[in-house]
């Protein structure tokens, strides 16, 4: 009994590890709908600080059909580049403090960064946490 209870609590703690984890972004862009829903943690991307005469973000080419981004009351658009996979793109959004913190830490440099978020390939992520790579 005491060696199944270590061992249920070996598996959980990789397990929660696991889920810990960066991958890359070449990975996720390669089947984003693999993780609508879930909390992910990707790695290999830069965060591009917005236009300083606040025109709208521009948009990248992109493979097949995106949705317009539309983020909800209290979000703005975050544009977030794939350097593994420069043609995919995807709408990505974070609340208004958090969005003018990032531009204020950018301050219109394009900055390799850590980002977490969760949400859905035909919505959009909605983006928790950056960790930017100076």
């Amino acid at each position: 009994m005491k060696k199944t209870t270590i061992l249920l609590t070996v598996l959980f703690m990789s397990v929660a590890a696991m889920a810990q984890m960066a991958i890359p972004g070449a990975t996720f862009a390669d089947n984003p709908s693999r993780f609508d829903g879930r909390k992910v943690t990707v790695k290999g991307v830069m965060l591009e600080s917005a236009n300083p005469h606040g025109s709208p973000i521009a948009v990248k080419p992109h493979i097949g059909p995106v949705a317009p981004c539309n983020p909800p009351r209290g979000f703005k658009q975050v544009s977030v580049n794939f350097i593994s996979a420069p043609n995919y793109n995807a709408c990505f959004f974070m609340q208004d403090p958090m969005h003018d913190a990032l531009m204020r830490e950018l301050a219109s440099r394009d900055i390799e960064a850590e980002i977490t978020f969760r949400g859905d390939s035909r919505i959009g992520y909605n983006v928790t946490f950056y960790r930017l790579k100076f």
